[in-house]
């Protein structure tokens, strides 16, 4: 009978234990959902990333910014920037207006964007009326989600340099750490 028992105790912590570290598995998973912009809910696409808000959106910035497109505002109280003339000839031949909600996650220290991809007539991209650029939308999304991982790295990495050069002022001929992680040797 005490073997049933502690069985059964021992099953039941495991699972409880495993459960409450689920929290701090990413997922790389694109969510298709409606979510409410411009007054209305409009078809968008979520995904979870690892960087902080203000990593975020340097990536978004650096990532998007090319091309003559042009990131302003949409909706400040929300965090919601749109970018117009966006040259994604993976998800549309022609260009597109982008929305972007930067959602701050404190449970995980990290960010939920959300993105709408308006067409020139006005219509959004739906995998329902657009089945073919499911696949390059979450390409896209998973591309931008490890470049603002390895943006967030970086960071970490200069912040780091920083504090170290501040505490050991006279010690300019020692690296600091073996290797940057992403660029190999500093050279600061």
């Amino acid at each position: 009978m005490r073997k049933p028992i502690a069985f059964i105790f021992f099953f039941l912590s495991a699972c409880l234990s495993g459960w409450s570290q689920s929290g701090a598995i990413t997922t790389y998973t694109v969510v298709e959902n409606s979510k409410w912009l411009d007054g209305q809910y409009r078809n968008g696409y979520s995904i979870a990333l690892d960087a902080n808000q203000p990593v975020a959106l340097n990536s978004w910035a650096s990532m998007i910014g090319s091309g003559g497109a042009k990131t302003y505002f949409y909706d400040p109280d929300n965090l919601i920037f749109v970018t117009e003339n966006a040259d994604l000839p993976e998800i549309s031949p022609q260009k597109l207006k982008v929305y972007a909600h930067f959602e701050y996650d404190g449970m995980h220290d990290a960010t939920l964007l959300t993105l709408w991809f308006q067409q020139p007539d006005g219509s959004f991209i739906t995998t329902e009326n657009n089945p073919e650029v499911s696949s390059a939308i979450y390409k896209f999304m998973m591309g931008f989600r490890f470049q603002s991982l390895a943006d967030l790295k970086d960071h970490i990495y200069r912040e780091q340099l920083q504090i170290a050069k501040n505490r050991f002022p006279n010690s300019e001929d020692v690296p600091v750490g073996p290797m940057h992680p992403l660029k190999g040797r500093s050279n600061q």
